[in-house]
């Protein structure tokens, strides 16, 4: 069980690594917590050194976490709790993306990006066919995005990232057939969309109070939930109909289980 301990703490440690705050510090003298958004994604990143060291900063935070799973893979695969391990250490990867432990040690404030590039490392790492299918789909987006914003304090490609978002289970459910990872990446979802509770708030109910505003959420959960729950009925009549049709990738299982399975077709 300490691999789960050791899984979650690694993932937590490299997903509070930022090379845009360092690369922003070092090129233009500024903090990057302070200017613009005062967050450390490739999107803040992007106003200040351009558009080409934006594309590189998400490029480091997609395969910084896709590299962290990666390496609990290679540790803990032969684990009975590998599953767990992953599922922790994917959860460390947002939460240090979004709080970053190295960010606090150098300041003593809290800060990070939203979550939104490592989640898609996490995809990546999951499957790849979901990874290619999910940002093919976002490029087009975030140009709209643009052109829909109002304000880039407020909007701040809310709009392409939430569409991406609300798609990603549906896809790497149709692509993989794996409920497990359906449920990671929705609990990953959950996390981002926390974290950003009040833009999405200001963005969603800007003329509710509180108590309408959590009545509006707790509709909206409960409208997704019912979704959910449509999707596993029909996954399950559809796998007793055609036991054949569902199949769950090998990736998390180890390599002995991977062998006496394909040894056994």
């Amino acid at each position: 069980m300490i691999e789960v301990v050791i899984a979650g703490f690694f993932g937590y440690l490299m997903g509070s690594i930022f090379i845009s705050y360092f690369l922003v510090y070092f090129v233009k003298g500024i903090d990057l917590t302070k200017a613009g958004t005062g967050q450390l994604g490739a999107s803040n990143t992007g106003r200040i050194l351009g558009w080409p060291v934006m594309i590189f900063v998400g490029l480091f935070d997609i395969f910084k976490a896709a590299f962290a799973l990666f390496i609990i893979r290679i540790f803990f695969e032969s684990s009975p709790y590998y599953e767990a391990a992953i599922i922790l250490g994917s959860f460390g990867i947002i939460a240090g993306h979004i709080h970053s432990l190295l960010i606090w040690l150098h300041k003593k404030e809290w800060h990070g990006g939203k979550g939104g590039a490592p989640l898609g490392g996490v995809v990546l790492f999951l499957s790849w066919e979901s990874f290619l299918v999910l940002y093919t789909f976002l490029m087009p987006l975030i140009q709209l995005g643009k052109k829909l914003k109002k304000k880039q304090s407020t909007y701040d490609n809310f709009i392409p990232n939430a569409i991406v978002g609300f798609f990603i289970p549906f896809v790497v459910l149709y692509l993989t057939g794996n409920l497990l990872y359906v449920f990671l990446i929705l609990l990953l979802l959950g996390i981002i969309v926390y974290s950003e509770r009040e833009k999405v708030k200001s963005i969603l109910f800007p003329n509710l109070d509180d108590k309408d505003s959590i009545s509006r959420i707790f509709l909206i959960l409960g409208l997704i939930r019912a979704i959910k729950k449509s999707i596993i009925k029909k996954l399950k009549i559809h796998s007793k109909s055609d036991p054949n049709s569902i199949k769950i990738p090998l990736t998390h299982l180890s390599s002995d289980q991977a062998t006496h399975s394909n040894t056994k077709t």
